[in-house]
């Protein structure tokens, strides 16, 4: 997976119990990601693979808004595009 080159911003959940793809998998690749100074917001949750969506659920929705209240008064719209004036 790409540790750089990323120009947006991305939310990723893990859960600690997850067996499918335990954290100690993870772990390294968000180090990664970090040290090349990527737009990760990154959490973990107290389930397994299939209960971090669900355990997760208010925190992207949180990051989603904060992207789109940034945008908003920024100018930006979802292109990156600032918007012209007519």
């Amino acid at each position: 997976m790409p540790e750089s080159g990323f120009d947006r911003p991305f939310f990723m959940g893990h859960g600690l119990l997850d067996i499918d793809v335990p954290l100690p998998l993870t772990a390294p690749y968000v180090k990664a990601l970090r040290r090349n100074n990527q737009p990760i917001t990154f959490k973990t949750y107290p389930t397994d693979h299939s209960g971090t969506m669900k355990a997760s659920l208010p925190d992207p929705l949180t990051f989603v808004r904060g992207l789109f209240s940034s945008a908003a008064l920024s100018g930006r719209t979802d292109s990156g595009a600032t918007p012209s004036a007519t």
